[in-house]
């Protein structure tokens, strides 16, 4: 039994909350009610499954995505293909509530007024600049072209150093960001880090850009 407690919204707010699903049908047909009735935002499914637009309400928008790249090459697709009319806030988060206290996450963005928050973890090593990652749940990684985590960020995100220094590392692909944030970057940005995580089922990449959320997503670091 899933639970969030939240108060009604009186008005509809300026906030899109973007699911990455991979048959997650009992988790969405929990979030999508108290996404658009109780919170009143909107609501875009991004199906790496077999699921279909018709199991949903019409007032979801609905997209049908390869099963490649994770919940993180997920966000960036939408990233990129809604660029020119991306406005107000975004939370993006995988459906699959059940697993990480992503659904307690979920509902402390819902509740958050700051315009970028992510569930920030201080672990040395996966924040380290010589972190990598060859296999994860028992399947072998495609590797990231640059490596480790530190050179990679380096060549396509930002200042090492200032991440380290002023932005948090993120976790289990959930967050929330504004608009005026994801413009400050140009789209071949995100077009280069989509290349590399939807190029396979299981990038190594995707774990950096996972830990790397407040410098793709977030404001710029200083």
């Amino acid at each position: 039994m899933y639970r969030c407690v939240l108060p009604q919204s009186k008005r509809k707010k300026n906030l899109t909350v973007v699911l990455q699903s991979f048959n997650n049908k009992k988790e969405l047909d929990f979030l999508i009610p108290l996404l658009i009735n109780k919170v009143r935002a909107k609501v875009v499914i991004l199906e790496k499954g077999n699921l279909k637009k018709k199991d949903f309400p019409s007032t979801v928008k609905f997209h049908k995505l390869a099963n490649k790249g994770r919940e993180l090459g997920a966000f960036l697709w939408y990233t990129i293909k809604y660029y020119k009319s991306l406005k107000g806030s975004y939370i993006f988060a995988s459906a699959n509530i059940s697993k990480h206290k992503r659904l307690s996450i979920i509902c402390k963005l819902l509740r958050s007024r700051k315009k970028f928050q992510c569930n920030k973890k201080s672990w040395p090593w996966e924040r380290s600049y010589d972190f990598t990652v060859e296999e994860y749940l028992n399947q072998q990684l495609l590797p990231a072209p640059v490596r480790p985590f530190g050179a990679w960020y380096a060549r396509y995100v930002g200042n090492w150093a200032k991440w380290q220094k002023t932005q948090p590392a993120c976790y289990n692909g959930v967050f929330k960001t504004h608009a005026s944030y994801l413009k400050k970057r140009p789209v071949l940005f995100y077009k280069r880090l989509n290349r590399q995580l939807n190029a396979h089922n299981a990038p190594e990449a995707g774990h950096y850009v996972e830990r790397a959320v407040a410098g793709v997503f977030g404001p710029l670091a200083r």
